[in-house]
């Protein structure tokens, strides 16, 4: 038999815009023609790889089994989860079966769920049929926004007031981190409660620039806060549509 395809793919995500890859999966017949695209939903921040099992034996498939392994999830993240052409079933679950008493195209997707943090996570899904296994590496790299190095050279730990405020519904916003830290920047409601992520990884020294979409938020008054290491400083926004 021949040896089983393994592909590797890597896309990144943000909120303004999505990026697809393709990729073909073969089994030697009687068993399966896998395929898999991987997709992007930029509102819940949820990338998703939907995948196809067309049946190309001529009998009827039984029982298939997906099993999840090998994850490194990214802090924030919620772990893997399966949705076959049967239910949807929790995130976290590392084994699955669906079965089938039909030929042809059965539809199944692998999905993360980030959260708006940005970073990277993977897992490893092998379908099984009997004897028969199919693997693929799924790695998922999430940038929520366009973030810019404008200058590495700063001596103050500072946040500067977005531009322009009020705004509808995109706006800038700029900070200075004076050596490497690992930077946190959030926006909040007027209850305090965390709306979305804009910055949650290790930053070198130097002035930065995000360009945030606000356009899946609601008008109001929010605080973004800006932490690095011990250093912490809030301001206002107003968003009005």
């Amino acid at each position: 038999m021949k040896k089983l395809l393994l592909l590797l793919f890597v896309f990144a995500l943000s909120v303004s815009s999505s990026y697809s890859q393709f990729a073909i999966f073969i089994i030697d017949p009687p068993v399966i023609h896998f395929t898999m695209d991987s997709l992007s939903h930029p509102d819940t921040m949820q990338v998703r790889w939907n995948g196809g099992i067309n049946n190309t034996s001529g009998g009827v498939l039984d029982t298939l089994k997906f099993v999840i392994s090998n994850e490194s999830l990214q802090s924030g993240w919620e772990p893997a989860g399966i949705c076959t052409w049967i239910t949807c079933f929790p995130a976290g679950l590392d084994t699955v079966y669906a079965f089938s008493t039909s030929t042809g195209m059965h539809d199944f997707d692998v999905y993360f769920t980030p959260h708006f943090h940005s970073g990277q996570s993977s897992c490893m899904v092998t379908v099984w049929y009997h004897n028969f296994s199919q693997s693929v590496n799924l790695v998922a790299a999430v940038d929520p926004l366009a973030i810019h190095q404008i200058s590495s050279v700063v001596h103050e730990f500072a946040l500067s007031q977005n531009f322009p405020n009020p705004f509808n519904p995109s706006t800038k916003i700029n900070f200075t981190l004076p050596k490497v830290e690992y930077t946190y920047l959030r926006i909040y409601d007027i209850l305090g409660r965390d709306v979305k992520t804009l910055v949650n990884e290790q930053l070198n020294a130097g002035e930065y620039q995000i360009d945030f979409d606000a356009k899946d938020m609601a008008s109001g008054m929010y605080y973004y806060r800006l932490q690095a290491g011990d250093n912490i400083t809030v301001k206002k926004m107003v968003l009005v549509k």
